[in-house]
């Protein structure tokens, strides 16, 4: 009696199992980003044969496969303008991601050069190859005294291009005016 029994059963499973469906179920696992390195309180150079070009400093530098993250940090480099006079430009941002040749900047985001142009935005956008700055939010900046406010600036160095929307312009004509 139960070798009939189970005999009757194996059968009806195996009828069912013929006309059943099988699905698979195919379980993605997903993958995180992970760190490659990370520093906290960083200090790193960049330097050449005669003197230091940048300093990035960072309460914390991530390195990742394809991008780099650095939180609290402040990027200050020499450059040379018209008169082949140094300068310094500085850069901070609560958090900064570099991608390739793209640097984006944000929240408190200052940019300063030496001590004639101020710009504070909460997002920036830099290209390094095009030597294009933009972004997308209300910005304030002083040039020389002068005041620009707006939104959605468009900076292209190489052919000295600008654009802003919404802007106002401050200007202090009680200046003196340089002479060449």
């Amino acid at each position: 009696m139960g070798v009939k029994l189970f005999v009757v059963t194996l059968f009806v499973v195996s009828i069912f199992s013929l006309f059943s469906e099988i699905t698979k179920y195919v379980i993605k696992k997903d993958t995180k980003d992970s760190p490659l390195i990370t520093f906290t309180d960083a200090i790193m150079y960049t330097l050449n044969q005669d003197e230091v070009l940048r300093i990035v400093d960072a309460q914390t530098a991530i390195r990742y496969k394809t991008r780099d993250e650095m939180y609290k940090a402040m990027i200050t480099t020499r450059v040379k303008d018209k008169n082949n006079n140094d300068v310094k430009d500085t850069v901070s941002a609560q958090k900064m991601i570099k991608k390739a040749d793209l640097y984006s900047f944000f929240d408190d985001v200052k940019y300063n050069r030496d001590d004639f142009m101020v710009l504070r935005t909460h997002e920036l956008y830099y290209d390094i190859k095009k030597e294009i700055a933009y972004n997308s939010v209300p910005f304030q900046s002083i040039y020389n005294g002068d005041v620009l406010n707006g939104n959605n600036f468009y900076a292209d160095n190489k052919t000295k291009f600008f654009r802003a929307s919404k802007s106002h312009f401050e200007i202090n004509m009680n200046k003196p005016i340089k002479k060449n």
